[in-house]
């Protein structure tokens, strides 16, 4: 449901709030100050926040469907 993808929304803010000013995420921030503490930018990082955001839009996607004819208003990005 929506609201189970609730928790999932707040965690993805709280990933984007602790990048650096230019969008980098560490592998690892200070649990205290929310300082970057290990490599930046890391690539892994990255590329599983994109992994979920994909995850989390194409779960959204399900459930705003079409009133008339029930199908999903949008595509989805990767099949």
């Amino acid at each position: 449901t929506k609201e189970e993808l609730a928790p999932a929304l707040g965690i993805m803010e709280w990933v984007a709030e602790r990048a650096l000013t230019s969008g980098v995420l560490a592998e690892q921030v200070n649990p205290y100050t929310d300082e970057p503490l290990s490599v930046s930018p890391l690539t892994w990082s990255h590329a599983n926040f994109i992994i979920a955001v994909h995850e989390y839009l194409d779960r959204l996607i399900e459930f705003d469907k079409c009133p008339a004819c029930g199908q999903p208003k949008y595509e989805k990005i990767f099949k």
